[in-house]
């Protein structure tokens, strides 16, 4: 009986820590306004149904949907002063804006760059003549040595 209780209460503690799966799939009750935010990410155009409280769907003429945006914007006046929204949402890696810098960091394009940085020649003259008083006589030979089952040999 001791056995069964902690297999029992083992159990109960994994149901616990368990994960709750999060799904796409939405439902939202909304007041009816002329144009109502959906949601924050793009919505997926074939899950898409508005529907009054009572559950009567709703023609397509009477309204319009970004889906992109996720913005629902009313044509026709709706005699209910609420609606449902069922709709499947993109998640939200797909619809995120990735960036290689942060625009914060960038700085705006002035005019006035060219006179930040301006570049000057030096005002005393550089007469520099090479080896000037060196004198030199003679001549240089050098050889090389190859054979066979032996390191090659400079000699100078």
């Amino acid at each position: 009986m001791k056995q069964l209780t902690v297999i029992f209460i083992f159990l109960i503690s994994f149901y616990g820590f368990s994960q709750d799966i999060l799904s796409n799939y939405r439902t939202k009750k909304v007041a009816v306004k002329d144009t109502i935010a959906i949601d924050s990410v793009s919505i997926n155009p074939n899950y898409f149904l508005v529907k009054t409280k009572n559950n009567i769907l709703l023609d397509s003429t009477f309204f319009n949907v970004d889906f992109p945006k996720a913005i629902l914007i009313l044509n026709k006046p709706i005699e209910t002063d609420s609606i449902v929204i069922d709709y499947l949402k993109f998640p939200a890696f797909l619809t995120r804006t990735y960036k290689q810098l942060d625009e914060n960091v960038i700085v705006e394009n002035n005019d006035n760059i060219e006179r930040l940085y301006q570049l000057s020649q030096p005002n005393t003259p550089k007469d520099f003549i090479p080896f000037d008083g060196l004198s030199t006589s003679g001549s240089i030979s050098r050889g090389v040595t190859v054979g066979n089952n032996q390191n090659s040999v400079l000699r100078s």
